[in-house]
């Protein structure tokens, strides 16, 4: 299967130094890699003191850092090579008691991505169902302990396989991440993003060595890591780090340096993709992150020294690259899946094969219905019978009209489905109609925000308003839309937003003028320049998700709707601690 191009996401630990194949300077002071669970487990301080500096091409594997192992050393300019041990062999007598300690070829400036997410037992049937693959939790094997982690050798190639697929050289993007960093006290703005390159090569998963060539029936198993080349270099040409160090060594000579600004961050919609060691990357969160890192690299900009104009200039590039790739319709295959279609995802891959680059596939997909066999492989024509071919030809205009408003977005099958299909909409406890949809995009997130599954407000306005190489070739329709970046159902969007942001911090109620200063902060495109004479009037399309307060200042504050009640009580503080301050 020819899978869809994504992007990687691989984590890393800080250094002192900047990842390049060699020991921190100062081991023993940095806190921020005992965020990582095998490094906090391993750490010797006294050992890493000793070879303080030092390169790991100077050094024994047993002198190097623990460190190494998660992926340190990516902008090592020298190959190394590092002996990995299985960690379920315990001895001879035990299931994997014949694996050996496998050579594994780190290449210069390269880094293993190891998937976790996807080699968890409980994932299997839905990783396979999702991507049609050989997978079988019935082939696992009994170790005799439980474990979350698969085991069985044709299980964990085809997934890794999977996973690695999805990647194409000099098109993928890679992501290198932190959990932590010594100047952000918390993430929970998301992941901290240490710096970005394009995939250059894509290794092959390996297998384990073992004591003997008679394995007979016993236990075969996979290394995890599949080598990643990247194309980050020193002159950051190709890809580039961020200045964190640079930022730290002038917040110690200047106070009022604030290192807050350089910090990027990964989208908080697409946590999961930064998460679990590698994940892939959508369109969607690739361009989010590369914004991010647009706006440290400004804030850097004569300020720290770098090459930053280059860098913006090799951002402007990927994200136009970006926005041709994910096209128009990124969600098509949710889209799909959500009208009916088994294999949805592969007859959108299909169909947008056939499109070409920034395409609109929807004339394909009618074609497609009216005659399968013409326009999709064997396999796929075969699961698309008479029944939904009627489906679609007698489907309402305004159904018809929805399905390809959720192709629009790059949202999962799930989502599209609670969204498009009325019963599982009613299911979902969404009290709406196809016409209120297609009348307002932004009740994607409105109506989802407070269920298990969220269409993120982010997620709908790159869909709404994305760059303009497809912005003027396909633009949305009537109702939907959008006149400018001031709609109003834009600000009553941004504004339920910036409320429920302030409800999870604990605040029910905020001023008028906070809330407008909060919008117009946003790194969005175009922005919203929302101020209190044009909220005056987005308020008339407020009806149902805000309510408005008078202080006893006579200054106006919002509040969501369904907070009402706990809203009450902060308005009457809200009042008194006004008339107090007048």
């Amino acid at each position: 299967m020819n899978y869809p191009l994504r992007h990687v996401s691989i984590r890393v630990p800080w250094h002192d130094t900047g990842w390049n194949g060699s020991v921190c300077t100062s081991p023993r002071l940095n806190g921020a890699c005992l965020k990582l669970k095998r490094i906090a487990e391993n750490r010797n301080d006294d050992a890493e003191d000793s070879v303080a500096g030092k390169s790991i091409q100077n050094l024994s594997q047993a002198q190097w850092p623990s460190c190494i192992a998660e992926r340190a050393a990516f902008m090592a300019p020298f190959e190394y090579v590092r002996e990995a041990d299985h960690p379920y062999n315990r001895g001879p007598d035990t299931k994997h008691g014949h694996f050996k300690r496998t050579p594994l070829r780190h290449p210069p400036y390269s880094a293993p991505a190891v998937p976790f997410a996807w080699m968890l037992r409980e994932a299997i049937e839905s990783l396979g169902k999702n991507h049609d693959l050989d997978v079988d939790a019935a082939r696992e094997p009994d170790l005799g302990f439980p474990t979350h982690w698969l085991q069985e050798r044709l299980n964990q190639t085809a997934l890794l396989d999977c996973f690695a697929n999805h990647l194409k050289p000099k098109r993928s993007l890679c992501f290198f991440y932190a959990k932590q960093v010594p100047f952000v006290e918390d993430s929970i703005s998301g992941r901290i993003l240490i710096g970005v390159g394009r995939v250059l090569h894509i290794g092959a998963a390996q297998e384990y060595d073992y004591t003997t060539k008679d394995l007979g029936g016993k236990l075969r198993a996979m290394l995890w890591e599949h080598m990643i080349q990247h194309s980050i270099r020193p002159d950051f040409k190709d890809g580039f780090l961020l200045p964190y160090h640079a930022a730290i060594g002038k917040a110690a000579e200047d106070p009022d340096f604030d290192l807050a600004k350089i910090a990027a961050f990964s989208p908080n919609d697409r946590f999961l993709e930064f998460a679990h060691g590698s994940q892939l990357v959508s369109h969607d969160g690739a361009i989010a992150s590369l914004l991010a890192c647009a706006e440290s690299l400004r804030n850097a900009n004569g300020v720290l020294p770098g090459p930053w104009d280059q860098c913006l200039q090799w951002i402007d590039m990927r994200l136009g690259e970006l926005w041709k790739e994910r096209g128009p319709c990124p969600g098509l295959g949710s889209a799909l899946s959500a009208f009916g279609l088994e294999f949805g995802n592969f007859v959108a891959r299909a169909l947008a094969e056939k499109a070409g680059d920034n395409a609109d596939p929807w004339p394909l997909v009618a074609k497609m219905f009216a005659d399968p066999k013409k326009h999709l492989p064997e396999p796929l024509a075969k699961s698309i019978g008479k029944t939904l071919c009627s489906k679609w030809s007698r489907l309402p205009d305004d159904r018809r009209a929805l399905l390809k408003l959720v192709s629009r977005f790059e949202i999962t099958p799930e989502q599209a489905t609670a969204l498009h299909v009325q019963e599982e909409r009613a299911k979902a406890g969404i009290d709406t109609c196809d016409a209120n949809l297609l009348a307002n995009p932004y009740l994607f997130y409105e109506l989802t925000r407070l269920s298990n599954d969220p269409v993120s407000v982010w997620t709908v306005d790159r869909g709404v308003f994305p760059d303009e190489v497809i912005r003027e070739k396909h633009p949305l329709p009537a109702p939907t839309a959008l006149d400018a970046g001031t709609d109003a159902r834009r600000v009553r969007a941004f504004t339920v937003k910036v409320l429920e942001d302030a409800a999870s911090d604990g605040s029910t109620v905020l001023p008028q003028d906070k809330v407008v200063c909060r919008i117009r902060a946003l790194t969005i495109q175009p922005p919203c320049q929302v101020d209190a004479d044009l909220m005056n009037v987005a308020k008339e399309d407020f009806k149902g998700a805000i309510d408005e307060i008078t202080m006893a200042n006579d200054a106006p504050a919002l509040q969501l709707d369904r907070l009402k009640e706990v809203g009450q009580l902060s308005a009457m503080r809200l009042r008194s601690a006004s008339g107090a301050s007048a």
